[in-house]
């Protein structure tokens, strides 16, 4: 069984744990407030400190990810309220408390607000490698915040398209490859432009405007009929009719991407 102890969950038994951690969890789906989120992490916690063997730790890990994302805003929010004009909002003790249970979070510039470091999902990828969750744990980290600011230039857009791809290469058959390739996609054209633009390369932009090419097609052969398919068509007649894609744009997509999660 599972019974409130403080700051944390005393668990019995792992089954009786893992039933408690779904009817917390309910696919993440919390309100806008800490409390149950912070229980499903403490739960989550004692679970896997308490059960180095059950099969319920790919889960356990996977939802202490899933938890801790879930108060990246509140806890911003809080923060905003709290921390005074001569404090660090890395420093905030609001953050810390939740170090007894190996989340740890960090603060972006860019966008002024805390991220979980991913951690959880980590641990999934290294100890439960075969788990059914593991491409969706690599897909949260290969969509984590950067917190750098692209600002026209190919380093932060090579490194998140090589986080994509590493992607497709692990897990060629995830249900999220499509969504892979529309991110794929965006960042070539991106890429174009900063190697036409930012800095000049008529090679190397010529190689993106290429692959964007390439992406797109994939897209439209592969997933026929639907949405990303749709923008895909309309990204094949923006490139060749030689349209750029300019930093703010892959910023409003981030945006948009965050606000469907949520």
């Amino acid at each position: 069984m599972v019974v409130p102890h403080g700051d944390n969950l005393l668990v019995t038994n792992a089954p009786a744990a893992a039933a408690a951690l779904l009817a917390y969890t309910r696919w993440s789906r919390w309100g806008g407030g800490e409390d149950e989120p912070e229980q499903t992490i403490g739960l989550c916690w004692a679970l896997l400190r308490r059960f180095g063997t059950s099969p319920y730790r790919a889960a356990a890990w996977w939802h202490l990810g899933q938890a801790a994302e879930a108060l990246e805003r509140p806890l911003t929010r809080k923060a905003d309220e709290q921390v005074g004009p001569s404090e660090r909002y890395a420093d905030w003790n609001g953050i810390k408390r939740f170090l007894k249970w190996g989340v740890r979070y960090q603060w972006m510039r860019l966008g002024s607000h805390y991220a979980y470091d991913r951690e959880a999902y980590r641990r999934i990828l290294a100890d439960h490698p075969d788990s059914h969750l593991a491409d969706d744990a690599a897909w949260a980290l290969a969509t984590a915040p950067t917190g750098g600011e692209w600002e026209g230039y190919p380093d932060g857009p090579l490194a998140q398209l090589d986080a994509y791809q590493g992607f497709l290469n692990r897990y060629p058959t995830s249900p999220l490859r499509r969504e892979a390739l529309v991110e794929i996609g965006h960042l070539c054209r991106y890429l174009q432009t900063a190697y036409t633009d930012t800095v000049p390369d008529a090679e190397r932009a010529a190689h993106w405007r290429a692959r964007a090419l390439a992406t797109c097609r994939e897209i439209l052969e592969k997933y026929p009929g639907t949405i990303e398919a749709a923008r895909a068509a309309s990204a094949i007649a923006e490139i060749e009719a030689g349209l750029l894609i300019f930093g703010g744009e892959v910023e409003a997509r981030e945006r948009d991407r965050k606000a469907a999660k949520e």
